[in-house]
C-alpha cells in the first residue's frame, strides 16, 4: 500500500496564455484517497515548476501525473527527468494515456497507466500496492512487457463520488477578468463526456462515447459549499439534458444562491428549449460558450458534427433576448479548406452577432477519426505531440504562417475595443448586478 502521494498537473503556462481556472481530476483523485493514505499533495506546474525540490521535501513513494493533452509531452518529459533519479513508483492517468498506453508506457519511466475515469482504479491500486489485476490499468511487468488488463466499467452514480479537494489546490489561483473587473473563480464538472460523436473530438473516445450525469440535487449541493462567486462549468456538453438543467435552475433559485456560471454547450439544445433559458439567465447562468465549429453544413457533416447552422443565428438571439453573452468557437483548417473559409467564418461571426470569436485550427488528436483519417492520407506535417496545441498541423491549401496571420488579424478585428465598449454598454445592467453579488458579503 502507498502512502504519501504526489500528485502532478503538467500545465505550465505559455506565452499569451493566463494561468487555467482549477482543474478538477486530480482533486477528485485526491478525495476518493484522502481516507486510506497518509499525505497527498497536489503540484500544478502553472505555478510550482521545481519538481526535483518538490519531491526531496515530500519524499512522496507514488508519482501520479495527470495528462489531458498531447501538447504537454514537453512538461511530460521533464516531469520524468526529475523522477527517475529517485525511482519512484510513477503511474500517469488522463486522456492520453487511456487513447494511447502503449505509446505512453514505451518510456520505461512510466511504470503503469490509468485507463478512463480514474477514481476507482487508482483507490484500488494504492490500497492494493500493485497493478496485477486491477481493472483499468496497462502496465509493464518484471519483464518489461506491457500488460492490459481489461477496461474498468464507466462509473455509473457519479453522486457517490466525494467532491474535489478543493482544500488541497494552490492558493495561487489568479483572479479572471471579466470586462474590466477582476473576480475570483471556481470549476464545476456536473456530467461526463458526450452523447455525440464528433470526429475531431477526443474527450468523447475518453468516455466511449456515453453521457453520464450528477443529479441536480448532488450539483446544487456543491454549489453551496463552493467560495467563489463565479463558476466555470467544464462539462463537455453542460446541455445534454435540458431538462436536468431546468430542475438545476429550479434549485438554484429555490435555494437563492447568488452565484453565476458560464458553460459550454450545442446550439441545438437551446433552440428547442427556449423557456429554460430564460430560467438560466434567472439563476445566474452569464456566459455560454458555443461550438459552432462552421458556417459549413457540408462541414459539419464531414465532421459528423449533426448540427443544423441554420439555427444558430436564432440560438443567438434566445440567449441574448435573456442577457447571455455568447463566444463563439470556429475551427478552420481542415484538408479541404482555403483562406476565404476563414474570412467566411469572420463574415458569419458577424451576421449571427456572437459577442466573442475565437477560430482555432483544426488539430487531430490521437486517437479520434479524423487523426486516423488525416494520418492515413499522409497529410500531417509533423506527429510531434508537443506541436498539437492549437496549431496547424495539417496539410492544407493555406501555409500554417498564412494561417496563424489570418487567424490572428480576424480575431483582433472582431473582439476590437470598440467591440468590447459596445458589449459593455448593452449588458451594463447585467454586470451591475454582477458587481452587486460579487461586493456583497453573503
Amino acid at each position: 500500500m502507498f502512502e504519501r502521494i504526489l500528485l502532478i498537473y503538467p500545465h505550465r503556462v505559455r506565452k499569451g496564455e493566463i494561468a487555467k481556472p482549477p482543474y478538477l481530476g486530480l482533486e477528485y483523485l485526491a478525495a476518493n484517497i484522502e481516507d486510506v493514505v497518509n499525505q497527498i499533495k497536489i503540484v500544478d506546474m502553472q505555478f510550482s515548476n521545481n519538481i526535483t525540490a518538490i519531491i526531496k521535501k515530500f519524499k512522496p513513494d507514488l508519482i501520479g501525473i495527470s495528462w489531458i493533452f498531447t501538447s504537454r509531452i514537453n512538461e511530460i518529459k521533464e516531469i520524468l527527468n526529475s523522477i527517475s533519479k529517485y525511482c519512484i513508483y510513477t503511474i500517469v492517468g488522463g486522456i492520453v494515456p487511456t487513447i494511447c498506453p502503449d505509446d505512453v508506457l514505451s518510456d520505461n519511466r512510466i511504470d503503469a497507466v490509468v485507463r478512463g475515469e480514474g477514481e476507482e482504479t487508482f483507490r484500488q491500486f494504492v490500497i492494493e500496492g500493485k497493478p496485477d489485476n486491477i481493472q483499468g490499468l496497462s502496465y509493464r511487468n518484471d519483464e518489461g512487457k506491457i500488460i492490459h488488463n481489461p477496461d474498468r466499467p464507466r462509473i455509473k452514480n457519479l453522486d457517490l463520488l466525494p467532491y474535489p479537494a478543493r482544500h488541497l489546490r494552490d492558493k495561487r489561483y489568479k483572479y479572471r477578468e471579466l470586462f474590466i473587473y477582476k473576480v475570483p473563480i471556481d470549476s464545476l464538472v456536473t456530467s461526463r463526456g458526450c452523447p455525440h460523436k464528433c470526429d475531431f473530438c477526443y474527450p468523447t473516445q475518453f468516455y466511449r462515447n456515453k453521457w453520464i450525469s450528477r443529479s441536480p440535487e448532488d450539483v446544487v449541493e456543491e454549489i453551496k459549499k463552493i467560495p467563489a462567486k463565479m463558476i466555470l462549468i467544464w462539462d463537455d456538453n453542460f446541455t445534454a439534458d435540458m431538462l436536468r438543467v431546468e430542475k438545476i435552475c429550479d434549485l438554484l433559485l429555490e435555494e437563492r444562491i447568488k452565484k453565476f456560471y458560464a458553460i459550454q454547450a450545442r446550439a441545438d439544445a437551446f433552440i428547442k428549449h427556449p423557456h429554460i433559458v430564460n430560467k438560466m439567465s434567472k439563476a445566474g447562468f452569464v456566459g455560454v460558450l458555443l461550438g459552432i465549429e462552421s458556417p459549413s453544413n457540408t462541414q459539419l457533416e464531414k465532421w459528423n458534427k449533426h448540427q443544423n447552422i441554420k439555427n444558430v443565428k436564432e440560438v443567438i438571439k434566445i440567449l441574448h433576448k435573456h442577457k447571455i453573452l455568447v463566444s463563439g468557437s470556429f475551427i478552420v483548417g481542415d484538408t479541404n479548406e482555403t483562406e476565404q473559409d476563414i474570412a467566411r467564418i469572420y463574415r458569419f461571426a458577424k451576421e449571427i452577432n456572437v459577442d466573442f470569436l475565437d477560430i482555432w485550427p483544426l488539430t487531430p488528436y490521437p486517437g479520434t477519426n479524423k487523426y486516423e483519417e488525416i494520418k492515413n492520407g499522409g497529410l500531417l506535417l509533423t506527429t510531434d505531440w508537443g506541436k498539437f496545441f492549437y496549431t496547424h498541423v495539417v496539410k492544407t491549401p493555406i501555409t500554417p504562417e498564412r494561417f496563424e496571420l489570418l487567424r490572428n488579424r480576424y480575431i483582433r478585428r472582431y473582439n476590437s475595443i470598440i467591440h468590447k465598449i459596445k458589449l459593455f454598454w448593452i449588458f451594463r445592467f447585467n454586470l451591475i448586478n454582477v458587481l452587486k453579488v460579487f461586493l456583497s458579503k453573503r
